[in-house]
């Protein structure tokens, strides 16, 4: 373990040490220290989960489980929104949300996806949503820059 102590600990001293160094150089110094740690913690984490989500009593680990939720990129969903306004939405490849109201269509939203969970937000997070995805609905909460928050549901459409 001496070597993982001196991973985490040891080495922002020495670099506090050295009085040859500029701020800036030592600032961008421990700016790598702290990839370094995190690398560390990143191995740790992966020889570690296998043995802790490994399939015990035939419960599916959590890689089966993420395999079983397909990716909403590509697809578009549907449904009222905010104030029962109808709106559609578009989830573009590289997390880039295209949406259409009545009036309008943009695309300066993003989106991301973890397992059944979506987070979508548009122009700069004026608006935000969060939802679980059921089937062919999606379901969740939307609030916004004025405090105003709301239910929605929206439907998977067909191509």
């Amino acid at each position: 373990m001496r070597s993982a102590k001196f991973c985490l600990r040891e080495i922002p001293r020495h670099i506090e040490q050295h009085t040859f160094i500029t701020k800036e150089e030592r600032v961008d110094m421990q700016r790598v220290i702290t990839r370094i740690r995190l690398i560390c913690l990143v191995v740790l984490l992966v020889s570690w989960l296998p043995n802790a989500v490994g399939g015990q009593d035939d419960k599916p680990t959590i890689v089966e489980k993420a395999k079983t939720i397909s990716s909403i990129s590509g697809t578009t969903w549907a449904g009222k929104g905010f104030k029962g306004r109808f709106i559609t939405f578009h989830f573009k490849e590289y997390g880039i949300l295209h949406y259409k109201t009545p009036e309008a269509e943009y695309t300066n939203g993003t989106w991301k996806q973890y397992d059944n969970a979506v987070f979508a937000e548009t122009n700069k997070h004026y608006t935000d949503l969060l939802g679980i995805i059921s089937g062919n609905t999606m379901k969740g909460t939307g609030w916004n820059q004025h405090g105003d928050e709301w239910e929605w549901e929206y439907s998977k459409q067909d191509k």
